[in-house]
């Protein structure tokens, strides 16, 4: 299980053309991982700060059927 995690929106922009995998025969971006376990406090703060709208969240498709789905 991953932990949400904090980008700014520069932060996300520079990992998204940095760092790419293969799917499906096309390169992707690759969703950055997260630390592994439950990490309870750092999960409800962040969704506490998406609730209020001082935050965002993305959805990121980690399959390629996902992309087909929507």
């Amino acid at each position: 299980m991953n932990t949400p995690n904090l980008f700014s929106v520069q932060q996300l922009c520079e990992h998204a053309t940095t760092t790419l995998e293969q799917q499906a025969g096309r390169w992707v971006p690759a969703r950055p991982l997260g630390f592994q376990g439950l990490f309870l406090r750092q999960r409800l703060r962040l969704a506490w700060a998406v609730f209020t709208g001082r935050c965002d969240a993305v959805h990121w498709n980690t399959k390629p059927d996902d992309r087909q789905k929507q």
